[in-house]
């Protein structure tokens, strides 16, 4: 399982790669396992492909997004642990004014900006986060739910390119079910979040995926 997620990973950074110059990324880690896991198989990447012998270098930036009560904490636990693991890491902190509606998309905002000024503060090419296979089914079933057309099922790119900058998503065909199971054999720690608001959410999503394969199938015969 876990040689599978190492290889998967290898070729998702080829594929980002290409024919960039890109010498230096900036990882956006959170703490939570995705991202923390994330940050483990770049380190492994580095190091195996040759990527160092070339130049590029990694560092993380820690969103402090202040939106709970001890999230300073957790940013510090988890600025620790990357610097453990060989990773130089920052904690970015909101400044911005808190707000009451909205918040996971206020988030959202907040996290991307902080990451691209330190990308360009950094000199680096691009960012990495660690979105999955399962967040990609999420996104389909949101948009689903939402009345979307075929045409408008499509999800997140590998690599997405911004005015603000470059995003990179190199764990796109991971399932979050491996991405466990290599948390586990590493003995990787994280920071459990506790979000009662999007757990609501993400167990009444996951109610819509056999329903999204179903249309997903009935579509694609329709437009082939």
């Amino acid at each position: 399982m876990c040689i599978d997620i190492v290889t998967q990973f290898a070729n998702s950074m080829q594929k980002c790669v290409g024919d960039s110059d890109v010498k230096s990324l900036v990882l956006g880690v959170s703490g939570g396992v995705d991202s923390m896991v994330m940050a483990h198989l770049m380190c492994r990447w580095v190091s195996c492909s040759g990527a160092s012998s070339n130049g590029v270098r990694i560092s993380a930036v820690v969103v402090d997004h202040k939106l709970r009560y001890n999230s300073g904490v957790e940013a510090k636990w988890t600025q620790n642990t990357l610097i453990k693991m060989g990773v130089p890491t920052v904690v970015a902190t909101n400044k911005s004014p808190p707000v009451r509606t909205n918040i996971q998309a206020y988030a959202r905002h907040i996290r991307y900006q902080l990451l691209h000024t330190a990308c360009d503060d950094m000199g680096a090419g691009a960012v990495c986060v660690a979105h999955h296979y399962n967040d990609c089914l999420e996104t389909v079933a949101i948009r689903l739910a939402q009345g979307s057309s075929p045409y408008g099922l499509a999800t997140m790119n590998m690599v997405h390119i911004t005015p603000q900058g470059t995003v990179w998503r190199p764990m796109l065909h991971i399932h979050k079910r491996h991405i466990h199971a290599y948390a586990r054999t590493h003995k990787l720690t994280y920071v459990a979040f506790v979000d009662v608001q999007h757990g609501t959410l993400h167990g009444a999503l996951w109610g819509y995926v056999y329903h999204v394969h179903c249309r997903l199938f009935i579509w694609r015969r329709h437009l082939c």
